[in-house]
């Protein structure tokens, strides 16, 4: 399990990822249990939140894990081993969130705030293909040690920059995926996690989404969120809790 705390509107609050137990006490305070893994799933003043994922088996051997992808994949990333992309870790959380801000300004996405990585910090793992000294792909991920998971947050991509070449910003997003599944397999984690799965939506940009989670193989699984019934009503009524 993997413990965030963290503040919203001043108020202090508690993200526990991958548990496996509960306590009751936790629904009357301000607390999510994130992808919760236990077998006796927690009721009220606890309240479920659906949500699926997609999981890779990262004990297979790199053929088996390539051989799971589609076609367009697999084409995709044999391209783009002729690109001369470079892929290494990020360790400036700032300039990860410079990069994904304006990725998100682009997108009319939630700009990320300082304080959130701040928090995540000790369990984040961010890697980064660049292209030429620019980059254009980086994704974050939490890691949880015991669980042997990466569980990916965020990723943002270069394509939408003036001079970058869609399909090129589209093979170095690709790559960065398969190269973080290589690295998080040499590291003994047992389990890609995608960070989540639009099931039976009807929005295409979510079906899109979905697609191209979809095409680097692994299952749909359900591992669904419970919320505090403090922080149930505060989703309700002030939007979600990141």
């Amino acid at each position: 399990m993997t413990v965030i705390r963290r503040s919203k509107w001043g108020v202090p609050y508690s993200q526990f990822w991958f548990a496996r137990t509960f306590s009751w006490l936790d629904g009357w305070g301000l607390t999510v249990y994130k992808q919760f893994l236990g077998q006796s799933v927690p009721r009220f003043p606890f309240i479920k939140d659906e949500h699926y994922t997609i999981l890779i088996d990262l004990t297979q051997n790199e053929e088996a894990l390539v051989a799971g992808m589609n076609k367009n994949t697999r084409t995709q990333l044999k391209k783009a081993e002729g690109d001369g992309f470079v892929w290494s870790y990020e360790t400036n959380l700032e300039s990860f969130r410079t990069f994904f801000n304006a990725f998100a300004k682009e997108k009319g996405l939630k700009s990320l705030e300082s304080d959130v990585l701040q928090s995540e910090k000790d369990a984040l793992s961010i890697g980064k293909v660049e292209w030429q000294g620019r980059v254009l792909a980086a994704h974050a991920y939490l890691v949880d040690r015991k669980e042997c998971r990466a569980r990916f947050l965020y990723g943002a991509s270069a394509r939408l920059e003036d001079g970058v070449e869609p399909n090129l910003a589209g093979r170095a997003n690709r790559l960065a995926h398969f190269s973080e599944i290589q690295d998080f397999k040499r590291q003994g984690l047992k389990a890609f996690d995608f960070g989540g799965y639009a099931k039976d939506t009807s929005d295409l940009q979510k079906q899109g989404i979905n697609q191209f989670k979809e095409s680097f193989g692994g299952v749909v699984v359900e591992e669904s969120n419970y919320d505090s019934v403090w922080v149930a009503l505060a989703k309700l009524f002030q939007g979600k809790f990141r």
